[in-house]
């Protein structure tokens, strides 16, 4: 589980840092690598691991508390 209700992320050359609420953090995350010019396979990843509600990150971050 996450100590805090907040999460910085950052995209080298795409997204300065920016804390936000996990939830709007994950989404723009998701937001600023889905327009990278990457496969259709390296975005469906994206969206399985960075996807709102119970996402595989979310899983692996619960179960290392």
């Amino acid at each position: 589980m996450l100590s805090t209700d907040y999460l910085t992320v950052s995209v080298d050359g795409r997204l300065e840092p920016t804390t936000q609420p996990v939830a709007e953090a994950m989404a723009t995350l998701l937001l600023v690598l889905s327009a990278l010019p990457i496969g259709n396979y390296q975005q469906k990843a994206m969206v399985r691991l960075l996807g709102s509600s119970t996402t595989d990150l979310e899983h692996l971050m619960q179960r290392r508390g």
